[in-house]
Order: C-alpha cells, then structure tokens, then sequence
C-alpha cells in the first residue's frame, strides 16, 4: 500500500512511487515544503535519498516550524538524479582541487618556516 499525499485534485503525489520534487510539492505545506530538498544529498551514491520520506517530512516540518520558509529561487536542479548548477560561475570549487590547493600552500608555509629556522638550505633562485 502506498502513501499518498493530497496536493489537490490535480497533482497527488505517491512519495512510494515519485521522487519529490520543487515541482509535486506544496509549498506551503510544512511537511513538503523542503522535502524535495533532501533528495541527491552531496556524498549519497546508490539511492535517491538516505532514509524515508517519511523522515524527511518530520525534518521539513522542523525547519518550518524554526521559522524556514522557502523564498528564493533554487540557484540549481536535479537532472538526472545530480544537483547541476544553472550557472556553472555558482559552483562551488570542487573539493578535490580544494585540497590539492590548500595541502600546496601548507607545504609551502610549512617549508618556509623551517628555512627560517635554518633546518632546511635556503631556496635556490
């Protein structure tokens, strides 16, 4: 048996059957109103979302009820169940560069610190 929920007449949707999305939603519903925002968490691979809905309603309820209201346009979408940026300029860098970024620079500070203390020759122009 699946749980349906009334979004009206036109558009109820099965949470056993459909994704939710910004689109089958109710916005001003506090039980859906971020629902579809917890399906493709970042580090999720192999399902859509990590517990059931029904836990996800609970936790769109509390986020309503702590005052979250959805007001701003999403700046991404799903697409092929991946979050893609509408403007790619908005992507964050990703984390793998990031690291490689940060461990150079620790290197780099790391380095310069030990030259200072003399245990390490000064570097060659």
């Amino acid at each position: 048996m699946s749980e349906t929920v009334d979004q009206g007449a036109e558009n109820p949707v099965d949470v056993l059957q459909d994704l939710p999305t910004r689109e089958n939603c109710d916005p001003n519903n506090p039980e859906e109103a971020f629902l579809w925002m917890f399906v493709g968490l970042p580090g999720v691979n192999g399902a859509s979302m990590i517990m059931g809905p029904d836990y996800y309603r609970q936790v769109s309820r509390q986020i309503w009820e702590l005052g979250g209201r959805p007001v701003e346009e999403p700046i991404k979408h799903l697409d092929r169940g991946q979050w893609v940026y509408d403007n790619p300029a908005d992507e964050p860098e990703p984390i793998t560069d990031m690291y490689a970024r940060l461990a150079a620079q620790q290197r780099a500070d790391y380095e310069a610190k030990l030259r200072a203390r003399g245990m390490l020759p000064p570097e060659e122009q």
